[in-house]
């Protein structure tokens, strides 16, 4: 649990941009894609196939 409150921390301190290094399954880096991504940061995904840009 901590991290999703973490996450709408780092969100709420304010960014530019978000690294979101997504693992499958990994809800929290999940959901830290869908707050920052809400709050209009720009987001780049990295998988471990390919990095991917979530425009907000």
């Amino acid at each position: 649990m901590a991290g999703y409150y973490r996450n709408e921390e780092m969100v709420a301190a304010g960014a530019d941009l978000c690294l979101a290094f997504i693992v499958p399954g990994d809800r929290p880096a999940e959901q830290l894609v869908r707050v920052a991504t809400a709050a209009g940061i720009d987001v780049i995904e990295f998988t471990p196939l390919t990095p991917r840009r979530t425009e907000p």
